[in-house]
Parts: structure tokens; sequence; C-alpha cells
């Protein structure tokens, strides 16, 4: 059975990209298309064709933004991005959407918020935000952050979110559950960015988040299905 075991938010496609194939049991396929998946009402588990994914999820910390999708780095977000299209694929620009949430001024309000602001941090290369709302003490968190932050810049740097008219890729929600007092949540969702030679990477994640003093966090995320190459 093909497995993985813990890896950051973009799972086994950030580590690829980092060749950190010691993360994997055995390597993953190049998938082609997508595999079914079945989700099971009894234990909460996910199975794809009969194999067995785990995910580790690492947020980021940094004060490195990107200008513009796949240009130049530069410290922060440039002011002209917040009256673009968030990065996120909301619909809604920049600035009325992800950035108040990325400079802490409005924490994201529910685990919808938190996932589209975690991949637009990816997408603007804001290190900072993903490490911030990555749980403390859970499996994704780690406590040396410059080996934390590179890994998240390098893979950041890997890759594109952007289509080559210059339209967001996003992120796109497919369910939300809460668990018990609404403390805890379940966010499945699709993502899609752009590897080497502008090839669409996409995968699907199911993550688990928690609220703690009025904070939604990242805890962990297994993926689920795979589509694209990985490097």
């Amino acid at each position: 059975m093909l497995s993985c075991r813990s890896v950051p938010i973009f799972a086994a496609i950030a580590l690829a990209s980092l060749r950190a194939a010691d993360a994997f049991t055995s390597p993953l396929p190049m998938a082609a298309a997508r595999r079914p998946l079945a989700l099971s009402s009894q234990t909460g588990g996910v199975k794809v064709a009969g194999v067995t994914l785990g995910g580790k999820v690492r947020g980021g910390a940094a004060v490195v933004a990107m200008a513009l999708f796949g240009e130049s780095i530069v410290s922060g977000v440039d002011a002209s991005v917040a009256k673009k299209a968030c990065a996120c694929g909301s619909g809604m620009t920049y600035a009325e959407c992800c950035e108040p949430h990325h400079n802490d001024d409005l924490p994201p309000r529910d685990p919808v918020a938190l996932i589209r602001a975690r991949y637009s941090a990816y997408a603007y290369t804001l290190p900072d935000f993903l490490m911030r709302t990555t749980e403390k003490g859970s499996p994704e968190y780690s406590s040396n952050t410059e080996k934390w932050e590179k890994e998240l810049l390098n893979f950041c740097q890997s890759y594109q979110f952007e289509n080559a008219n210059g339209g967001v890729l996003g992120v796109g929600i497919e369910e939300c559950s809460y668990v018990g007092k609404t403390d805890r949540a379940f966010v499945q969702f699709n993502a899609r960015m752009l590897g080497q030679g502008q090839k669409m990477v996409e995968f699907w994640e199911r993550s688990r988040v928690r609220r703690k003093d009025g904070r939604w966090y990242y805890s962990k995320g297994s993926l689920l299905e795979y589509e694209g190459p990985l490097y």
C-alpha cells in the first residue's frame, strides 16, 4: 500500500519540490487522472482507490512577499496588488479579502476564510502568516522556524499561482463541517498552481482546523487526490 507520512499543507507536492524523498515510505504516483475517493461516515477516514495518504501541513513565517504572482520578491505585498483579484479565487480584491488576515488586522472569521488566506499566503509568499496560523503542539508545527521559513520560501518560489493570462488559479472549497461545540472543523478543498513547464498541479485535501482564544489554526491535513507531475 502506498503511504505518505506527515508533510506540510501542500503535502507531497511541497516536499517533492524540496527533494525531501525521505518523507515518503514510497514515491507518489504521477497521476494523470483523478483517483476516486470514499469517505467513511463511521470513522471519518479517507480511502483513495486503495491508497492511503496522510498530510502534515506547515504554514509559514517571514516578512517577504511577492509583488506580483511569479515576479520578483520584495518586502511586503506591493500596494498595487491590493486592487487586484485575490489569489484565493474568491472574486474579491486582495484588499477586500485576504489582506486584512495577512496583516493580522482581522483574523480569519471561520475555517473557510482560514484556508483561503493560507492558500493566498503561499501565492504572495507570506510564510509568517502560515506559521502564525499553524497550531502549536500539533505534528505540523516546527520549533525550527528558520528551517521552516526557508522550506516555505523555496516552495513559494517554485510554483506560480496564476495562469498565463494573469488569471488566478485559486482554491475551491468543497465542504466545511464543524465538530462538537464548533471549536473544531474539517475543510475539504482543491488547490491549483502551475509547476515547472507551466504544467497544472491540482490536489484535494481534507484539513482539520481548530479555534483557540477566538482564532482559527490549521492543525493538519490529509492529501486525498492528486493530479499533475511531481518534481
